[in-house]
């Protein structure tokens, strides 16, 4: 049975390449060489206006439309070049093929005022500097197909261009992003500067990015899930942050259907079209579901991608190297959006954070824009539990008037296991909410599993009774929060420590590393006490002196001792609290003593309710600023611990590993959202989150025209796909 399967797998794979081989020569029998000897430009009666030809159906010359003549008019003034086709040829009665120096394009003459640009390439796109055609080797075309043969620059490879199956479709959009980074190449350039100076070339250069925007919004709107495919295959849109196109990709992240209907939705929506154009006897479109915002496209064309596909960066930090900070400021805006429904959208946000604070950046001004109205975005207290069904760590709050902190446990617990773990109850989970930022209290390589050594264990602890540990390098231990305290640490009033979603992160890091400070805490209070003398065995001097003539005692003098309130702490803690360092009862006169203790009570009783009637409104600031403040605090403490040797971010075990009896990883970060602890932030961010982060940048962008991306639904087509190409040949048959 092995052999028989072996051998039908054999024919058929014979029978394949005979199929395959076949099929190939009924392509090359319907395709046709263009001669590359022949002149397609030839001087005209005047001197200064060429004449341009191009090869009709019949292979024979013809006069091309003087719509056509100029290609590429940035070469108007070249020495080497022509603004004209060097080659041209009908793919159709009504479609063209033009090839200039830089350019392959195919143009759609529907009639003579509307015409369309299908497919536009950049012959090599590893230089931009004027070619004379010498490098086309061959050119074959046909009926709405052709391929083109380039030699490479080096000379030793040949490329080819080529359209005319269905599955092409993807290079015309592929091509158009390419063909838009070169003409901003051309455009930007000083070598076409004059040229494109000419009102007339300038106009016609226009015309061609138009047209060549336009096949991209058009094959948004047909093939929105490929588009999305493709931008992740091949990075569109860094090639379009390279072409410098603000508003196409301004109109790819933001301009979506605000809803997209499901099946039910749209059987009602047709067939309650259906009832109304019977009931008015009217004639029935070929469309029966007409879309009033036909220029909004499908939702999230663009997906985050936490490494590019080609090993390169991925488009947010190609947007954050680049010169221009607007387009960091489309993708901060795009996935915080996006994340109020899944905190999936910010896994490239991340590790970016710690970045926009750096000094050093030239855009560090707007950086720091942004990354404001970042933390005021409804994602950081609005995404709410998509994942119920784990079992939770609970962490409570770190101080008064804090969060309560939940730890999903996303991987599986041994039966030997003692963290205490529990379900969160139905009631709870409408108010808990997920920190938007995936990882953001870990990194990637660290140890998912403890490797237990008892002996080593009991010799760092011993190590750490009598010598401090060392420090290490942060950029080993890449942790976004960490790197991000790093940078806020001296700010303060950072909207940072005002973020319920940093309150929640930063409640789980203290929690892990406050077993560090309680060990600290006791070496400082045992400090404290020993610093007394008396209380490791040195006694203050004597005050009597004995003077000996002798063996006998002469003469005693006694000293007069003087009374220390600071002998020892209690006796200095009830100085203090007398606010004066001597007892009232040094005078011995009873009558001061109850004047003392009265004065300092009315004194108090006085002070208060004029700190109280005059300052109410600055004790409700003062408890907002005191909160900041201590988790200021908490913050370079965390930082200061985390950079230990032995720390348990360093070292990858904590506490909790103990317990569990592996390694806990803390990918997702949740928090109950306690309306009064919450309340103020959503009162401020309500004034903030209506202001997209791009505004200042892009208010500073200097454009010559506003994009129009206005088509018309019936011109949202190609001329590639079977179906357009029949329909096509069958209009043309009949007006012929």
């Amino acid at each position: 049975e092995e052999d028989l399967q072996v051998n039908l797998s054999e024919d058929k794979r014979i029978y394949g390449n005979l199929i395959l081989e076949r099929l190939k020569k009924n392509v090359e029998q319907d395709m046709k060489t263009l001669p590359l000897d022949n002149y397609f430009i030839e001087k005209g009666p005047n001197s200064d206006e060429d004449k341009c030809f191009i090869l009709n159906p019949d292979h024979q010359k013809v006069d091309l439309d003087k719509y056509h003549y100029i290609i590429e008019p940035w070469q108007l003034y070249s020495k080497t070049a022509k603004i004209n086709p060097l080659y041209s040829a009908y793919l159709d009665k009504n479609v063209l093929l033009l090839i200039g120096c830089h350019t392959v394009q195919v143009w759609h003459d529907q009639d003579k005022k509307k015409k369309t640009l299908e497919f536009i390439s950049v012959i090599d796109k590893s230089k931009t500097r004027v070619d004379d055609g010498t490098n086309i080797k061959q050119v074959k075309y046909g009926k709405r197909k052709f391929e083109l043969e380039v030699r490479s620059e080096d000379s030793k490879s040949i490329e080819s261009i080529k359209m005319g199956a269905d599955d092409d479709i993807v290079h015309a959009v592929k091509e158009a992003c390419e063909s838009l980074k070169f003409l901003y190449q051309i455009y930007k350039g000083s070598e076409y500067a004059i040229s494109l100076s000419n009102e007339i070339q300038h106009i016609k250069f226009k015309e061609i990015v138009k047209q060549t925007r336009d096949i991209i919004v058009r094959f948004i709107h047909l093939y929105p899930i490929v588009w999305r495919l493709l931008d992740i295959r091949f990075g569109l849109l860094n090639i379009l942050i390279e072409a410098r196109e603000y508003q196409l990709i301004k109109y790819i992240l933001f301009n979506e259907k605000k809803t997209i209907d499901g099946p039910e939705a749209r059987i009602l929506k047709t067939l309650n079209y259906l009832v109304s154009k019977s009931e008015t006897n009217e004639q029935l479109l070929h469309d029966i579901d007409p879309d009033p915002n036909s220029l909004l496209h499908e939702k999230s064309l663009h997906m985050p991608q936490y490494s590019a596909w080609d090993g390169g960066n991925n488009a947010i930090h190609r947007a954050f190297e680049d010169e221009d900070p607007v387009f960091l400021g489309y993708f901060l805006e795009y996935y915080s959006n996006k994340a109020v429904e899944e905190i999936g959208w910010m896994i490239t946000v991340s590790e970016l954070l710690p970045w926009l604070y750096d000094k050093e950046n030239e855009n560090y001004g707007f950086y720091k824009s942004y990354v404001q109205l970042l933390f005021y975005k409804p994602c950081f207290c609005a995404t709410g539990l998509n994942i119920p069904l784990f079992e939770f760590l609970e962490i409570p709050p770190s101080i008064d008037d804090s969060l309560e902190v939940y730890i999903p446990l996303t991987q599986l617990i041994s039966d030997d296991s003692e963290l205490e773990v529990k379900e969160i109850s139905r009631d709870k989970i409408p108010d808990i909410q997920m920190v938007p930022l995936i990882n953001f209290t870990t990194f990637e390589n660290m140890s998912s599993k403890r490797r237990k050594n008892d002996y080593k264990d009991f010799l760092k602890t011993l190590r750490a009774a009598f010598y401090p540990s060392k420090y290490v390098d942060l950029k080993k231990y890449p942790i976004p929060f960490l790197q991000l305290v790093n940078k806020v640490e001296n700010y303060p009033n950072d909207p940072f420590y005002y973020n319920p979603s940093m309150e929640a992160a930063m409640n789980f890091m203290w929690h892990s590393s406050k077993s560090h400070w309680r060990h600290t805490l006791y070496i400082f209070i045992i400090f404290i006490f020993l610093g007394y003398a008396s209380y490791v065995g040195l006694n203050q001097s004597s005050t009597v002196y004995d003077i000996y003539n002798g063996s006998e005692v002469d003469y005693t003098m006694i000293e007069e001792e003087q009374d220390n309130t600071f002998s020892n702490p209690f006796s200095a803690i009830i100085a203090a609290y007398n606010w004066d360092s001597n007892s009232f009862d040094v005078w011995g006169f009873w009558p001061l003593i109850i004047i003392g203790v009265i004065g300092n009570i009315i004194f108090v009783i006085i002070l208060q309710n004029v700190i109280i009637s005059f300052m109410s409104a600055a004790f409700e600031d003062a408890d907002k600023e005191g909160k900041r403040a201590v988790l200021n605090y908490q913050s370079r403490l965390i930082y200061d611990y985390a950079l230990l040797e032995d720390s348990a971010f360093t070292t990858g075990y904590s506490d909790f590993d103990s317990k569990l009896k592996n390694k806990l990883r803390v990918r997702y970060v949740c928090f109950y959202n306690e309306l009064p602890i919450t309340k103020a932030w959503k009162e401020e961010s309500k004034e903030w989150e209506s202001i997209p982060i791009y505004l200042n940048a892009e208010s500073q962008i200097q454009t010559e025209d506003e994009s129009d991306f206005f088509i018309k639904k019936e011109d949202i087509k190609f001329i590639w796909t079977s179906t357009e190409n029949e329909k096509t040949a069958e209009e043309t048959d009949n007006k012929t």
